[in-house]
């Protein structure tokens, strides 16, 4: 009897000491959660349809034109699109919409125009022949004659006595035109002084009213040309070219200001209104072309001296461009080859060579595809250009022995021209040194302007 108690004792406490540490204990009932009230679901949106593909690219044609006479200008929806080649009279116009119908207009002056619209539905090539302006009309002006290049003005002079690198100053039985051939920016015209007319056909009784100087000179306004603003910041300059006398290793850092730079070379027609406002003598014409200066006004001035330059620049209320400021606007942040990239393109600058479809010089502007990535035109080739830097070797570069410093008779160009073949410049970070009191044929500016 005495076991049985203690067993039931031993069992009684282990079972309660159980129920206290929770082992055996019985599971506490859950708590009711209250009620929710039950909100009706909003109903499912439709499935998705299956994402569209991307609409294509609108496809675009080119419109090749060659003309007869060669160098024609070209306007297309009367926007200037550039000249037809010196050699083979061709133009090459892309990127145009299928869609659309075109006004073409080839102009060439002294010759005549001719208008052409086109539907483009594909790829089209025109070729167009203009004949010569005949004064014919009730609305002609008597004893004139169409707008031609000057000729020679003595018929008795030989041949080869013409072809030389000085031009006569101005000559007044020489008629001028003034006017650039591309209608850009155009300044407004000179007020035309008619008081000797107005005296001698209706004379009146005051002499003080009366004109006494019909030939005043009138006031010719410095153009204004397209610029484009390029913001302050570090920028690479030169290259690490593998050539250890390359003259623009190595590559450095510099930080540039911010500032305006034209978007086109001066231009013939601009340079002359200089040499008209300031009496400076017209800079002489190349041996391949000896009425150049006169009979191209769209085309780049060439055979200037740096202080030629750098008086121009002074007189349009500018100033050249430093060679860090150049080459910025050239390359980019990015440091291009080339202006348009990485890759040389014939088709895109004016080199020596036959595949741009120019000799010499061609219209500044000719080549809008090659733009630089701030749109700049024509940063290489064409002409070579001045900047107002002195040419000296870069920080750890080459000795060059033409530069020393009692002896900075060097001003540095850039771009290269017409004269230099793609494999010889290599990169529009190629420099060279130019004498600043020499004028070069294949050598013109362009002009830059502080913020």
């Amino acid at each position: 009897l005495s076991i049985l108690i203690f067993t039931f004792l031993v069992f009684f406490s282990q079972n309660a000491l159980a129920q206290d540490i929770g082992i055996l204990s019985e599971p506490v009932p859950a708590k009711k959660k209250p009620t929710e009230k039950v909100v009706p679901r909003k109903p499912l949106p439709p499935p998705r349809k299956a994402a569209e593909p991307a609409e294509k690219t609108k496809r675009r044609v080119i419109l090749t034109i060659i003309s007869d006479p060669l160098e024609c200008e070209i306007y297309v929806n009367d926007i200037y699109r550039g000249t037809t080649a010196s050699l083979n009279g061709k133009l090459i116009v892309p990127d145009l919409d299928p869609t659309v119908s075109y006004s073409i207009r080839i102009y060439k002056r002294g010759i005549g125009e001719e208008l052409k619209t086109l539907a483009l539905s594909q790829d089209q090539e025109l070729k167009v022949s203009l004949k010569e302006k005949v004064a014919n009309t009730a609305t002609d002006k008597p004893n004139t004659s169409p707008d031609k290049p000057i000729a020679n003005p003595d018929k008795n002079t030989p041949p080869e006595e013409l072809v030389t690198n000085t031009l006569p100053t101005k000559q007044a039985d020489k008629p001028i035109d003034k006017a650039p051939d591309k209608p850009i920016d155009k300044e407004p015209s000179n007020p035309i002084n008619d008081t000797s007319v107005a005296a001698t056909s209706n004379p009146v009784s005051n002499p003080s009213t009366t004109a006494t100087t019909p030939t005043t000179k009138p006031v010719i306004m410095p153009p204004q040309r397209e610029m484009v603003l390029i913001n302050a910041g570090e920028v690479n300059i030169g290259s690490n070219s593998s050539i250890k006398a390359d003259n623009f290793r190595p590559q450095h850092k510099v930080n540039v200001a911010t500032f305006y730079i034209d978007v086109y070379e001066v231009n013939n027609a601009d340079y002359k209104l200089f040499c008209d406002a300031t009496s400076r003598t017209y800079p002489p014409n190349p041996e391949w072309d000896s009425n150049y200066f006169l009979t191209k006004p769209n085309y780049p001035v060439i055979n200037v001296t740096w202080d030629d330059a750098n008086a121009y620049a002074f007189w349009v209320g500018k100033r050249l461009p430093t060679e860090e400021e150049w080459e910025k606007a050239a390359r980019g942040i990015e440091s291009r080859n080339w202006p348009w990239g990485k890759d040389y393109q014939p088709n895109l600058t004016n080199l020596a060579g036959a595949e741009d479809g120019f000799e010499y010089t061609a219209p500044t502007g000719n080549f809008p595809e090659g733009v630089s990535p701030y749109g700049v035109q024509d940063m290489v080739g064409n002409v070579w250009e001045w900047t107002s830097s002195s040419y000296k070797p870069y920080p750890g570069g080459p000795d060059d022995k033409r530069y020393t410093l009692e002896n900075e008779k060097y001003r540095v160009i850039r771009g290269g021209g017409y004269n230099v073949l793609a494999k010889g410049l290599r990169t529009a970070a190629f420099r060279f040194p130019g004498e600043f009191k020499k004028p070069y044929d294949g050598t013109g500016f362009r002009c830059a302007k502080s913020q």
